[in-house]
């Protein structure tokens, strides 16, 4: 069987297959004449093999030396059944860290349902549930509440604070809603297609030139006055300039 009809029948690359071989995730592959694979029963039930593995979750490290033990024989087969047991152990703990995330968000009732039958919410909470099984640390985040209701929105800030505040694990935020970034945020780097461009805490912010153009709170400091008059005056200027019709061109002005 040709290369193309074996990533055809398992669904996997041609050059993923050459890639498992070359790595020693399968068998060396039987050749024909002129020395091009030709996959026979025993090449296709090694790639059937691999696959299951990886797609359970089996490390690369531990089926490349599964397979060179194999290729030693049945001396090795004490060491072979030593690292499947090993592999499932870890795999039982990945499976409890996952159904403990997967409570933590309020979704094990989900776990059975299909993706696009979900609701918004949902599916943002599935979403969030996978990155925080990959990593235990950091997570990037990109819009996250986009086109959720305003409750399923707050419910959604409510888990990433937690996350935060309660598990230590960093949250990056890509996000346009500023109200939010700042409620929730420490710190803050705004930049705007212009090149204008902020990065400190989220009170720092809040004083800056940059902060002042998209909030408005009732800060009479010195900084704040003199930011409120800056736009004040940008304001007057752009509605004379607009022959009377204040242009607001994205920006919040304190007035």
């Amino acid at each position: 069987m040709k290369i193309n009809e074996v990533s055809k029948m398992y669904d996997i690359t041609a050059d993923t297959l050459r890639y498992y071989e070359r790595i020693g995730l399968i068998p060396t592959v039987n050749r024909n004449e002129s020395g091009i694979r030709d996959y026979t029963e025993t090449d296709c039930n090694w790639v059937n093999f691999a696959k299951c593995m990886r797609t359970a979750g089996i490390s690369v490290e531990s089926l490349i030396e599964y397979v060179a033990l194999f290729q030693q024989g049945d001396k090795t087969r004490a060491a072979r059944k030593e690292i499947l047991i090993e592999e499932r152990a870890k795999l039982l703990e990945r499976m409890a860290q996952m159904q403990e995330t997967l409570e933590k968000l309020g979704i094990s009732q989900l776990k059975k349902r299909c993706y696009k039958e979900l609701s918004g919410g949902q599916q943002q909470r599935v979403l969030l549930a996978r990155a925080l099984c990959a990593t235990g640390k950091l997570i990037l985040l990109d819009e996250p509440v986009a086109g959720l209701d305003p409750v399923a929105m707050a419910h959604m800030y409510s888990i990433i604070k937690e996350l935060n505040d309660k598990d230590k694990i960093t949250v990056i935020m890509v996000s346009h809603d500023i109200i939010s970034a700042v409620q929730y945020a420490t710190h803050i780097l705004h930049m705007c297609v212009n090149g204008d461009m902020f990065f400190g805490t989220k009170d720092q912010y809040e004083h800056s030139e940059l902060g002042s153009r998209f909030l408005y709170h009732n800060c009479h400091c010195d900084a704040c006055e003199k930011h409120k008059q800056k736009h004040l005056h940008l304001y007057d200027e752009v509605n004379k300039n607009s022959g009377g019709e204040a242009v607001n061109n994205g920006c919040t002005f304190n007035v």
